[in-house]
Parts: structure tokens; sequence; C-alpha cells
């Protein structure tokens, strides 16, 4: 049965690429607590209700104020050193947690911003205790990191060598630095400025959320949640990108995530004795991979990006039913207009 979408003719869904596991974002749910309560009695106890479910985990970070006049700093790099810090922040699972929500404009500010730090042989870039200044991703050469335990002891825990990241954690959470960098060689870093940190990190969040929401504000598929819940679902929200025809879900493979698709187009394929028949097209606003998170399921269809391909916005299972459990009963209710492989053959659709 093919997965659904939200407009009013009957869309399908499927698995998408699923991307590494080990790179989990963990979404910021601080502005759940900002929300102001409705007028409505009805409203209010929805909101009550939401509110005394057990809270999603989360990052908690210093509270940063975003200084709306601040212009980042931009320092060239070459192609080689894009594709690398790209790299870093697409699959390293600390930065996922930092940067999961950017979306591509934020990112290439957030590249933009860092700098090329030279660090001669031995020398110290961090040391343990000592306030945040920086954040880190090693361009070349190896630093040995270490240690000191509360008996005074002091040890080699790891190494970092190109595409690792240290540092971060201080600035995120206000706190001493909790081991110490040594270079083993001549070494070159990229590296991001604290205020620099705060203010692309913490504004691109508070953009997301404010943009996210009234996304799913103007969608008449989310009137059913109230503005206590769109906020959950905001944070909880991924951005993904795919290039023309790329695959996002694939007929037959297991899911775990649920898609928005927020710009572009997208398609749906069934894949029988007969082969590929076209099932559904998407526009911003429509859905899909509903079916195979509520029943588990293989995915039903496979989903690709459109010719100028499309911008979605995925959610992971666990986010998934939490935030949309409201509008379970109605994505069930259009699971039997979804269009089979038999009626589309009926029909005569072209093959691809």
């Amino acid at each position: 049965m093919p997965e659904a979408s939200a407009s009013a003719h009957p869309r399908l869904s499927c698995p998408a690429y699923e991307k590494d596991p080990a790179v989990a974002s963990v979404p910021n749910s601080s502005a759940s607590t900002s929300v102001l309560a409705p007028a409505d009695p009805e409203e209010q106890a929805k909101i009550d209700a939401a509110k005394n479910r057990p809270r999603r985990p989360g990052v908690s970070a210093e509270k940063v104020t975003v200084d709306k006049d601040w212009k980042p700093p931009f320092f060239e790099k070459s192609e080689e050193a894009i594709a690398l810090l790209r790299q870093t922040f697409k699959e390293n699972k600390d930065c996922q947690v930092m940067t999961g929500h950017l979306d591509e404009a934020s990112m290439t500010k957030l590249i933009g911003a860092m700098f090329k730090k030279d660090v001669a042989d031995g020398e110290t870039l961090i040391k343990q205790g000592d306030p945040g200044d920086n954040f880190y991703v090693v361009d070349q050469g190896q630093f040995n990191i270490f240690v000191k335990r509360q008996d005074g002891t002091e040890g080699k825990v790891m190494e970092a060598s190109r595409g690792k990241v240290f540092g971060q954690l201080a600035l995120m959470y206000d706190a001493p630095r909790a081991a110490t960098c040594i270079a083993a060689g001549e070494c070159q870093v990229w590296a991001l400025e604290r205020d620099a940190f705060k203010q692309l990190l913490i504004s691109a969040e508070s953009t997301k959320k404010s943009r996210y929401e009234d996304f799913l504000e103007g969608v008449a598929f989310f009137d059913l949640l109230n503005s206590y819940e769109r906020t959950q679902l905001s944070d909880a929200l991924q951005p993904e990108a795919f290039d023309a025809n790329c695959t996002i879900i694939k007929q037959g493979d297991l899911g775990n995530k649920f898609y928005l698709l927020e710009k572009g187009s997208a398609l749906a394929v069934l894949d029988g004795e007969a082969g590929e028949r076209q099932a559904a097209t998407y526009a911003p606003g429509d859905y899909f991979g509903e079916v195979a998170l509520l029943d588990d399921c293989p995915r039903q269809a496979t989903v690709r990006a459109g010719p100028d391909g499309c911008e979605v916005l995925s959610v992971e299972k666990a986010d998934f039913d939490w935030c949309l459990k409201p509008l379970v009963g109605r994505m069930r209710e259009k699971f039997h207009a979804y269009p089979k492989y038999a009626d589309i053959l009926a029909h005569r659709v072209p093959a691809f």
C-alpha cells in the first residue's frame, strides 16, 4: 500500500536514503517553554496535556542573546578546504549535535567564518581548565589529547587527526576546557571564534524555528496541532536537500523517517512485474513516509526528487511518534485511497 501525501489527491511515500545511524541530531527543546497560552479553554487543555508528557532529550547550551546587527566574519578558503569542513559537519556525530539544524545558507556562513591557524610542534592549543575561546577542526597534522583526573594523574586519551573536531563543549556550555590538546608535529586547524560560534549557531536555530513554525501553520494538514505542538514539531524537523532524480526513499527498505516537502517537487513510483510506474507527485506542503512508521512495515514505494531537485524536512521515528500523535487518525484515513500497482496498470500509466 503506497504511502500518503497531504494534498487533496492521494499520494505515496517510501523510505529514503537512510543516513548513518551513528550521525544523530539532538533537537533543542528550549522554545517549548516560551509559547503563550491561548484564550480558548479547549486549546489550553490540549497544551497542558502536551506539557505533561515526558520530554524528549535535548542539548542545553548557555543562554545567548542574538544580536540582530551582528555580521559574521568571512575568510577565503579553497574548494578543498570547504569540502573538508562540509564533510566534517555532515559526518561527525558531535558536529551534528551543533549543526544538524542548519540549512544550506547558515552552513555556508558558518564555514565562511572559520579561519586557519598554524600550530607549532609541541604547542598546547587547548589547556584543561582554561576558558574556551575557539572551536577547532583539524586540517593538517595530529594532536594528542590529555585529561587530568581528580587524583592528579594525567594520561593520553585519544589522538585527533585531519577532519577531527574539538573545543566545542566549552563553547556550548560555557564551561572550562575539559582536556589538553598538544600538537604532535606541525599542524594546521580551522578555528571558529567564540562569539561567531554562538551567534551563528544560536541565531540560525532561532530563525529555523520561526520559519518552520510559519511553514507548519500554513499547511492545512497540521491544523489539528496547537501552537505548543507545532513548536515541538519544529524543534524536531531536520532539513535535507536532494539533487534532481535522487532517491529519497526506496521501495522495500525499512523506514525510520517521515518527510515534509518544503521546496521543489518529488514523485513516487511503484515497482512490479511490469517495471516502474508513477503513482504520485508531490508539491511543497505534501508529506510522505508515514505508512512504514505507523505500521512498522517496509517502504511501499520509491520517492525521488523532481527534475530540479528538492528540499525536505525529515522527522526521525521517535520524534514522529511523539510530535505527530494527534495526526495519526487523519493519516490513517487516507490509507484506503493510496493507488495500488494493479490499479495503475489497469489505467495504462506509461512506464519510465
